[in-house]
C-alpha cells in the first residue's frame, strides 16, 4: 500500500481514459479481432499504451477516470449545446469501452466515474487533493487534452500517452501564449469549437492570449470593455463570460468516495494474473495465461 514516510514523496498517475480510449480507436494501424470476430484494436492499443505508462512513471497511486453515461449532463445544464457537434459513438468503439472497463476491473485498477461530471473534472479534483497531500511529491495527468493544461503547475505535469512527453509550465505557454493558471480566460475567450463552446466572436486563439497577458482575469477584460469601444469590446460585451468561464473550467470540488480513495492509494501493480482469462477471450497472447 502507497503509505509514504517523512523522507519519501509518493508519484500518483492520473489517466484521462475518456481520451485514451478515443486515442486508441483512432490509432493508424490495421483492424483487430479476437478469435470469436469481436472488435479488438481499441482495447488491445489502450492496454499496450497503459501499461507502457505505468512502466515509465512507476505511479504509487494510480486511477484511471471515464466519462459515464450522465458525464456531460452537469455542463449540458448550463449550456444546452455543450458538445452537441459530437458524433454518435461508433458502436464499435461502444463495444470495446465495456471491454476496457472489464478488464480494468479484473487488473484491480480505481476505475472512477463523475457522474453527472467528466473526466477530466474528476482528475482535476484528484490533482488537487493530491497537492494537499504532503506525502504525494509528483503528480501525473495522462492526456492531451488541452483542458488538462489548466492542472499544470509545481508538481503537476501533463504526460502525452503516446511518447510520456512530460509538458511543463514552459511547455504550456510555448503552445497558448499564456500560463497555466491563465489558461481558463483565454478558453473562456477563445472558445472550442470541438466542445461547442462560443467564446467570444471574432476572438480567436491568437486575440485571446494577447489580451489574457494584457490584463490576466476575466473581470479585469470586462471592465476593460465596458469602458472601450470597437468591434472587438463589443463583442465581448455581448458575450456571457460567467457562463463561458463555468464551462471550461474543470471542478476541484467532486465528491469522491473514501473506498476509491483507499484502492488508489493500495495500488502496487496491475493484477495480470486477475485479468489473464479475459486477455486470453481477446487473443492478447502476450498478456494472457498462454504466454
Amino acid at each position: 500500500m502507497a503509505t509514504g514516510t517523512p523522507h519519501e514523496k509518493l508519484t500518483a498517475v492520473l489517466v484521462d481514459g475518456h481520451y485514451l480510449m478515443n486515442r486508441a480507436f483512432h490509432t493508424p494501424m490495421k483492424d483487430l479481432r479476437s478469435p470469436d470476430g469481436e472488435p479488438t484494436k481499441a482495447t488491445y492499443v489502450f492496454f499496450k499504451t497503459l501499461f507502457a505508462v505505468l512502466q515509465r512513471l512507476r505511479p504509487d497511486v494510480l486511477a484511471v477516470a471515464i466519462d459515464g453515461p450522465c458525464s456531460k449532463d452537469y455542463r449540458r445544464s448550463l449550456y444546452p449545446l455543450y458538445k452537441a457537434n459530437r458524433l454518435a459513438s461508433d458502436p464499435q468503439l461502444s463495444i470495446q469501452r465495456q471491454r476496457i472497463y472489464e478488464v480494468l476491473y479484473a487488473l484491480g485498477l480505481a476505475v472512477v466515474d463523475g457522474g453527472i461530471y467528466e473526466a477530466d473534472d474528476v482528475i482535476a479534483t484528484l490533482s488537487s487533493t493530491f497537492q494537499d497531500e504532503r506525502h504525494i511529491g509528483n503528480v501525473y495527468v495522462v492526456s492531451r487534452d488541452k483542458d488538462m493544461y489548466q492542472l499544470v503547475g509545481s508538481g503537476v505535469r501533463v504526460v502525452d500517452p503516446g511518447n510520456t512527453q512530460e509538458i511543463g509550465v514552459e511547455a504550456v505557454w510555448d503552445r497558448f501564449g499564456v500560463s497555466p493558471e491563465h489558461m481558463v480566460p483565454y478558453q473562456a475567450l477563445a472558445g472550442d469549437s470541438v466542445d461547442g463552446i462560443p467564446g467570444v466572436r471574432g476572438i480567436g486563439a491568437k486575440k485571446a492570449a494577447n489580451l489574457v497577458r494584457q490584463y490576466k482575469t476575466l473581470d479585469a477584460i470586462r471592465k476593460q470593455a465596458k469602458r472601450s469601444t470597437g468591434k472587438m469590446w463589443d463583442a465581448i460585451n455581448d458575450t456571457d463570460l460567467d457562463l463561458m468561464e463555468k464551462l471550461v473550467t474543470l471542478r476541484t470540488d467532486l465528491d469522491i468516495s473514501d473506498g476509491v480513495l483507499d484502492l488508489m492509494l493500495a495500488y502496487e501493480r496491475p493484477n495480470m494474473r486477475g485479468a489473464a482469462k479475459l486477455f486470453d477471450e481477446l487473443g492478447f497472447r502476450n498478456w494472457g495465461s498462454k504466454k
